[in-house]
């Protein structure tokens, strides 16, 4: 195996250009210094030797000979500083893998890595992922009227969405806005008529405003459209419950449970 290089070359993990595309670096490094010391301090290792090694031969004897080649042997007094270690406590996302892909892995990144998400927002005002992503964070946070306002900045960007017509239809029906949210999923349900998600929220919207023959209906649609949408036999459930038949909502719910795998 090659000595650590002492040429000109070098490999910035931290820097944006080079983590999107590394792969003409990975060839520089192969051919120019196989086995390159790395900056710990930029890397959050102040104190610590760190190596990059970049060829096949030399990883694959890595790889099989961890007794020789192990991190116990360099310094753990340091560790990786706060904004490097941060993850998402959910997924273990971190903010490298949220760079490198631009795709969160849980509903709990929209908070973990929300101050990511400003400046995609002032670059890109009109991009109505972005716009989501932030409606998401900002619900995810309990900032309700934030959320809002996000998704209606989307939908005044392209009208004909699906997912923030239900999401802002949710957010009505958390603050009891009845007639709002009913509007809300109409018009999901307009863009995408299979919609069984609008079909089972309107369900349960008649059911807070006490029409039980109007939820009947639309949770009667749900399943008839996707028998395996759990939240149309669960609302189901809780009709029954209205109704007072507590029995066959237990049945009910308790069939949801058993047979989970077949319910999504």
């Amino acid at each position: 195996m090659n000595s650590p290089s002492a040429s000109p070359v070098t490999f910035d993990a931290t820097d944006d250009e080079t983590v999107q595309c590394p792969y003409p670096h990975y060839q520089k490094m192969r051919d120019q210094a196989p086995v390159l010391e790395l900056d710990g301090a930029a890397l959050g290792r102040t104190g610590d030797r760190i190596f990059a090694v970049s060829r096949h031969e030399d990883v694959k004897r890595i790889l099989h000979d961890p007794t020789t080649f192990s991190s116990q042997f360099g310094s753990s007094a340091t560790k990786p500083s706060p904004e490097l270690e941060r993850v998402c406590p959910d997924c273990q996302m971190s903010k490298t893998d949220f760079r490198k892909t631009g795709q969160f892995g849980c509903p709990t990144c929209y908070a973990t890595f929300s101050e990511e998400l400003k400046p995609l927002l002032k670059a890109m005002p009109k991009n109505v992922s972005a716009l989501n992503t932030a409606a998401l964070c900002e619900t995810k946070m309990g900032n309700g009227k934030a959320a809002e306002q996000y998704y209606l900045r989307s939908l005044a960007v392209d009208p004909r969405q699906h997912f923030p017509l239900v999401q802002l239809g949710r957010l009505h029906l958390a603050e009891r806005r009845i007639e709002k949210a009913r509007a809300s999923f109409l018009e999901a349900l307009e863009v995408v008529p299979a919609s069984v998600e609008a079909m089972s929220l309107l369900g349960y919207l008649n059911l807070l405003d006490g029409s039980l023959d109007q939820a009947k209906s639309w949770f009667d649609q749900a399943i008839e459209e996707d028998p395996g949408y759990a939240q149309s036999h669960i609302g189901y459930g809780d009709l029954y419950a209205a109704e007072q038949n507590y029995r066959k909502a237990k049945r009910l719910w308790m069939t949801c449970v058993e047979h989970h795998a077949f319910f999504r």
